[in-house]
């Protein structure tokens, strides 16, 4: 059985579907071209590369290697002997992704013992950050 609506209440409803279709449209605009912050702590000179991380995870452990091979986790110096402890302090770090900012002059022997101590906890999602090259 199908109802009619009459003539005369058809022209007093407003038709919201084009205007919901400019919100979703906006929001989605909006989630794409945003920018995530990643509370870094030390002024780097990232190196650059071809491919660069653009996922970038809301549970998130960021560890920064200074030119002078100073460490900051999430902000905070730390000294490398401490990285493991200060990890574990999260009870469930294994749920994280870890961002790893190397400085283009940081020694190269820092960078790889940061991601040794990560393998030997069992962590797999690991992320060397780079800035984007602009040409061959």
């Amino acid at each position: 059985m199908r109802f009619k609506i009459p003539e005369k209440d058809r022209k007093n409803q407003l038709d919201f579907t084009p205007l919901l279709d400019i919100i979703f449209l906006v929001l989605i605009f909006f989630m794409v071209a945003a920018t995530f912050d990643l509370n870094r702590s030390i002024q780097l000179t990232l190196p650059k590369s071809f491919i660069s991380e653009s996922n970038i995870s809301e549970k998130k452990i960021v560890i920064e290697i200074s030119a002078d091979n100073q460490i900051a986790l999430n902000g905070h110096q730390i000294v490398l002997n401490e990285l493991t402890t200060e990890i574990k302090r999260n009870k469930d770090y294994h749920d994280f992704s870890f961002y790893v900012f190397g400085d283009n002059n940081a020694s190269y022997k820092t960078i790889i013992e940061i991601i040794d101590i990560l393998k030997l906890l069992g962590l797999n999602q690991i992320s060397l950050v780079t800035d984007a090259k602009e040409d061959f």
